[in-house]
């Protein structure tokens, strides 16, 4: 069995908007509440604890005069908020992440159903507990099994992910013989072996030109008022429309790639100390430290880890071979055609010129292939 999730924008009424919004404020109370009180036990008392306390305290505050309008929330939804806080000290205790913080109104409101969700393709409605049908855009009928789903809010509209459980069918890749080595850049944020290129979106810079102009009003606006309010949710859009062209050109892109190849090579990039700050310390500055915090900027915004992924898991929904990675040490300086490995070969940024046997074409193109050949010993140019 395979997970798979399905994400719809909601369109609901003014009421079903004030439920939501209640909801979400609920389950960011019971989380900063419980988070507080645990914190404050630990470092008084040193007693520690845990989600069935936590559960305990909600039963609790419910029946409080002060917070019986948690009552109205249903209770899964506050319980799966305390799991969310779970989660999060077992990471921090097993040092995968910081000690937990506390949620912002405003800043990534959600909260989530474990069961009793239902969604109505052909009305394009979807069923929360507590609340009702709520219309949504669903531009695709759901295949599985409903296992969960996670209401949010952003940039001015609601969303439903929804999670599904179902079994994945074996399917045969059209081109099964169809072999790609790709390089991952930041000029050319994919180079193929078949010379094909992949490169964001300009309108990418025109977001990011309207995002600093909006950044320099609010810097101006006085915090709390109503024009610096309306700023950051233009500002917020903004962000989500960033986001949005990102996401849409790495879903084409590795759609594509996969849909017309069943092996894929890809380079093994270690992209967190590739993007690891020049700036040194007091006693050892570092160098080219402007250089180097734009260069870091440039190779985040191509998402190199997100395309990754996405190859992974659609080679497997469409039939291909698993994902072959292989070390980028020297595909860069290693030629093609004659495997010789030389940096001076490296003439520029774009070209390549084997010192050995005076073969030439594009460093990236050069790149892929030498990546293919190291997935696919096999493969001959």
């Amino acid at each position: 069995m395979e997970n798979k999730a399905y994400k719809f924008r909601l369109t609901p009424t003014q009421s079903e908007i004030r439920a939501l919004r209640q909801f979400a404020g609920c389950a960011r109370y019971v989380y900063n509440r419980a988070l507080s009180e645990a914190k404050a036990r630990y470092e008084n008392n040193g007693v520690k604890t845990n989600y069935y306390d936590w559960d305990k305290w909600v039963i609790q505050w419910k029946y409080s005069e002060e917070t019986s309008w948690l009552k109205d929330c249903p209770a899964q939804v506050l319980q799966q908020s305390l799991k969310n806080l779970e989660s999060a000290y077992i990471n921090f205790f097993n040092r995968r992440a910081g000690f937990p913080r506390f949620k912002k109104k405003g800043m990534k409101d959600s909260f989530r159903y474990p069961q009793f969700v239902k969604v109505d393709s052909d009305k394009q409605k979807v069923y929360l507990p507590k609340i009702g049908w709520v219309k949504c855009r669903g531009h695709r009928p759901i295949e599985g099994t409903i296992k969960h789903a996670t209401v949010s809010y952003k940039a001015g509209h609601w969303y439903v992910s929804i999670m599904v459980e179902y079994e994945l069918t074996i399917k045969t890749h059209p081109f099964p013989s169809n072999c790609v080595g790709l390089d991952m850049g930041v000029v050319k944020t994919i180079a193929t072996s078949g010379r094909q290129t992949y490169t964001l979106p300009t309108s990418i810079r025109e977001v990011e030109s309207q995002i600093k102009a909006v950044q320099r009003r609010i810097a101006r606006c006085v915090k709390g008022s109503n024009r610096r309010n309306k700023l950051k949710l233009q500002l917020q859009k903004l962000w989500c429309r960033l986001s949005n062209i990102r996401e849409d050109f790495h879903h084409k892109t590795t759609t594509d790639i996969c849909k017309n190849h069943a092996v894929v090579v890809v380079e093994d990039l270690y992209v967190t100390g590739m993007t690891k700050s020049a700036k040194g310390t007091v006693a050892n500055p570092g160098t080219n430290v402007t250089q180097k915090r734009g260069l870091n900027r440039n190779i985040l915004k191509q998402g190199w880890g997100i395309i990754v992924g996405q190859l992974g898991y659609k080679l497997k929904w469409l039939g291909g071979a698993p994902l072959v990675t292989v070390n980028a040490a020297y595909t860069s300086q290693t030629c093609a055609v004659c495997g010789a490995r030389d940096k001076r070969s490296r003439v520029r940024q774009s070209v390549f010129r084997c010192t050995h046997c005076g073969y030439i074409d594009n460093a990236d193109y050069n790149a892929a292939k030498v990546i293919l050949s190291k997935g696919v010993p096999s493969t001959q140019y």
